[in-house]
């Protein structure tokens, strides 16, 4: 008899992600805290996949891009160096 692979539901594992996400905003506030805002931001994306329903990749580049923007300022680097 085979057994059917079970997923679990997408509130669970949104759960579960959403727990995972904390924890690593926690780690990397400890770690590096100019980095949490940006942390915090992809946290929010990540949540923002999981419910999506269509996923527009333009914006997904565009919320990268303004973070690796907004981290390049803060080190006052620039891509063009």
């Amino acid at each position: 008899m085979l057994i059917p692979f079970l997923r679990p539901s997408k509130e669970k594992t949104r759960d579960k992600l959403s727990e995972f996400l904390k924890s690593a905003i926690c780690q990397i506030r400890i770690a590096n805290p100019i980095a949490q805002e940006a942390a915090e931001k992809l946290a929010h994306l990540f949540l923002e996949l999981m419910d999506a329903s269509e996923i527009d990749v333009e914006r997904i580049e565009m919320v990268l891009k303004m973070l690796v923007d907004e981290d390049l300022e803060v080190k006052g680097l620039s891509i063009m160096d």
